[in-house]
């Protein structure tokens, strides 16, 4: 079945109101000035979690994203300071909280040692906070993942996805380029942490692709790692294996080249532990909808989203033997300033057997019924997704984005039950198999009419079987 569509959007984006905020001022115990570049985090009282996490700028003014009623602690941190905790009672007034704050300088000979040898913790400037990982890391992390998770303000779920105060990040970058998609797995899990140099959290996240002057439209979270120069150009990754009892085994192997204008990954996984190098929420996440992301607006028609959870991520203790081989590749180019190239491509394939025994007794008015039931299947679930996203802005104005969605695979099932039913030995066969072939493209032409006003013409076309 194929259908094409062709819309002429014209957008008006209205201005949005700022939320009211936890606000302050830092400064020093003596001397009376503004501190800048002190850490400021926001932790639940009861979870410990950190909710909100932000710099002092250059005057030692802050502010903090408001959390919802609670009761929290507020952590100061400064590099030539001691630390200072406020208890806070946060309600549903409205009101906005301002915090005049003086710190006490720590000793004369620490401040000398510390400040003539290290760098800030982290560095705020606009809408974006570096980290130096150096000030939070002890250097025996083995992956981005362990970086992360002791970076305040940044956690990452069970599903593998990273968040920042308990959002998910929508934009996961590598040196500013696309690293597949939603899949944050794929750099957390992969990344060897000696090759990150330092972590950008990117407030008002703006694409490559994004028209300026729009407001209110401009509020992604993105994450940007910045690969340490000595491993640009090179191919660099890691090859492991291992073999235990029983005939386990497990073999994974990453290989990243990373330039200034071209960035390229390919991951290989395959195991027999039950371990899925793709999660539930990546899944989910890959089955939806082919859009091209213009402006951060989803400004598409949907193609693919079967909402159906394939077996093979759900959790079965009757399965008694488990296969799975992933191989991925991503690609990101940005040959001009005007031109930008996104490519991954994802294939999976689970194979798993299962065995159980069943008992039943049905009770009637006369004699009951016995049933026993063994059942032994074979399962095999094969899924691909390949996505291309090109972009070309002769101008700040304007946007020609071409985007595509090739998503296939198979689920096929075979299942035999043994059942005796009050003595009596039956036998069933059953077959189960599903093909899906989905493609979609989208081609837009986005204009920027006046501020706050945009002229988008798409047109979409898709394939399903």
């Amino acid at each position: 079945m194929i259908r094409t569509f062709f819309v002429l959007l014209i957008l008006v984006i209205p201005t949005l109101l700022n939320a009211q905020n936890i606000t302050g001022i830092l400064t020093d115990y003596q001397s009376e000035k503004g501190i800048s570049g002190a850490t400021l985090q926001l932790i639940d009282s009861q979870t410990n979690a950190t909710v909100s996490y932000v710099l002092s700028d250059d005057s030692g003014k802050f502010t903090l994203a408001p959390p919802p009623p609670g009761n929290y602690i507020l952590e100061i941190n400064h590099i030539a300071y001691d630390p200072e905790y406020h208890q806070l009672t946060v309600s549903n007034s409205g009101t906005e909280i301002q915090l005049p704050i003086k710190l006490r300088p720590k000793s004369k000979q620490l401040n000398e040692v510390i400040v003539q040898g290290s760098r800030a913790a982290a560095q705020q400037k606009g809408d974006t906070i570096r980290y130096n990982i150096n000030a939070f890391t002890t250097g025996n992390e083995e992956k981005l993942k362990n970086i992360i998770e002791k970076l305040p303000g940044l956690e990452i779920d069970d599903n593998g996805k990273i968040k920042s105060q308990g959002k998910v990040i929508e934009e996961l970058l590598i040196n500013g380029k696309p690293f597949f998609g939603k899949n944050h797995k794929m750099a957390t899990e992969n990344l060897n942490a000696k090759m990150i140099d330092d972590i950008d959290l990117i407030n008002n996240y703006e694409t490559f692709g994004a028209i300026k002057d729009i407001e209110g439209t401009n509020n992604k979270k993105a994450l940007n790692i910045h690969i340490k120069e000595e491993y640009l150009g090179k191919i660099t990754g890691d090859i492991a294996g291992l073999s235990a009892y029983d005939d386990r085994y497990k073999m994974h192997s990453n290989l990243f080249r990373f330039m200034p204008k071209f960035n390229a990954s390919a991951i290989l996984d395959s195991n027999n532990l039950g371990e899925q190098a793709i999660s539930l929420r990546d899944y989910m996440d890959m089955d939806g909808n082919i859009k091209s992301d213009i402006r951060n607006n989803d400004m598409g028609n949907p193609v693919f989203g079967s909402g159906k959870i394939p077996k093979f991520l759900v959790a079965n203790e009757n399965n008694k033997t488990s296969r799975s081989h992933t191989a991925a590749l991503n690609i990101s180019a940005m040959p001009t300033d005007k031109l930008s190239i996104n490519a991954f491509s994802i294939l999976n394939q689970s194979r798993f057997t299962e065995q159980r025994w069943v008992e039943k007794t049905f009770f009637n008015t006369t004699n009951p019924l016995q049933s026993q039931n063994a059942i032994a299947g074979k399962m095999n679930f094969l899924f691909n997704q390949t996505k291309v996203n090109l972009e070309y802005k002769p101008n700040k104005d304007n946007l020609i984005n071409y985007s595509a969605i090739l998503d296939s695979g198979h689920d096929k099932g075979q299942r035999d039950t043994e059942s005796i039913l009050n003595g009596q030995p039956q036998n069933f066969e059953e077959d189960n198999k599903a093909i899906k072939l989905n493609f979609g493209q989208q081609l837009s032409y986005v204009t920027k009419l006046a501020r706050n006003k945009l002229l988008s013409i798409n047109a979409y076309q898709e394939f399903k079987k």
